[in-house]
């Protein structure tokens, strides 16, 4: 595998399902000195080209040659992204999940694939890529023995860290069933796209949920709006809580007295603090550029 030398430059890339973000990482001021972000997540390409035309942009837009290191996390790496990279089994250290980076030079450029994870219990597997990098990069910042990571998202993901070493992890399809709901069923017919949001109808659906099942639950959207018991936002923020309640009601049967790191930004961040807070789960916020750009330098430092 290549050496790095310490005035290098490299581009870390944080490519998943909806989003695509990208650093430009100095090696001698130890920080992003440059940002890409973008919505071409891997569900709106088609061909590898596609994934190559973007990193291309990428560089153009850092202002960089073709010779920089580009380290790529997420779901670039997976069956339906430019390159399939075999997951690692759990449990995982930073040095077991850097011994396997995969290098390819592709139209000229320098390649390094993170490997994501599996997790295998019972009869059933459950995977991550690009949450690896996150929770490495959460190691390092938190230095906690034993911790929870919760990662929001189109698949949100529970981590479980213990004595350095990512031991297990759950998805919960909270993102995905949320815009399934809401763009294809009748349900559709009773929300705004507005992007408002209702926490006293959110905090309502938390309530309901945590006594209730989802599947019951979810007409009541339809029927709370018939009969004027609330409008199409309120509808919205409704079906969110439902949802995310699910979500949580389930995790914290799990977590016991674990110290809980919420890594997240934006809307999302503000629906799980308020679902954390009503099911009472203790946690803190870490900044998920930072856990990410730390993670990935750890990794890169694996080479």
């Amino acid at each position: 595998m290549e050496k790095f030398n310490q005035n290098t430059n490299i581009i870390l890339v944080d490519w998943g399902t909806t989003n695509l973000r990208a650093y430009l990482f100095s090696i001698k001021k130890n920080k992003a000195i440059k940002f890409y972000n973008s919505d071409e997540g891997i569900t709106k390409l088609r061909l590898k080209n596609d994934y190559l035309e973007i990193l291309e942009k990428i560089l153009i837009n850092f202002k960089v040659n073709l010779n920089i290191p580009i380290f790529l996390a997420g779901m670039v790496g997976s069956k339906n992204g430019l390159v399939e990279i075999p997951y690692r089994t759990t449990p995982a250290s930073k040095k077991n999940i850097g011994q396997n980076i995969i290098s390819k030079k592709m139209k000229n450029m320098k390649l390094f694939f993170i490997p994501g994870l599996s997790y295998h219990k019972k009869k059933f597997f459950d995977v991550i890529r690009g949450e690896e990098t996150i929770a490495i990069g959460a190691m390092k910042i938190k230095k906690d023995k034993n911790f929870f990571i919760c990662c929001p998202g189109t698949h949100s993901k529970w981590i479980k860290i213990k004595n350095n070493k990512i031991i297990l992890f759950e998805t919960y399809l909270t993102g995905d069933l949320f815009s399934s709901i809401s763009n294809n069923t009748i349900l559709s017919k009773s929300m705004s796209k507005s992007g408002k949001f209702s926490k006293k109808y959110f905090l309502f659906a938390l309530k309901a949920i945590k006594e209730s099942s989802l599947s019951y639950m979810l007409f009541k959207v339809r029927t709370m709006n018939l009969f004027n018991q609330s409008n199409q936002i309120e509808s919205e923020s409704y079906l969110s809580g439902l949802i995310i309640g699910e979500e949580i009601k389930n995790v914290s049967k799990k977590i016991n007295k674990n110290k809980v790191y919420l890594i997240s930004e934006g809307k999302l961040l503000k629906f799980y603090l308020l679902a954390f807070n009503f099911f009472k789960i203790e946690y803190k916020i870490l900044d998920y550029k930072k856990a990410f750009i730390s993670g990935a330098k750890e990794l890169y430092e694996q080479l």
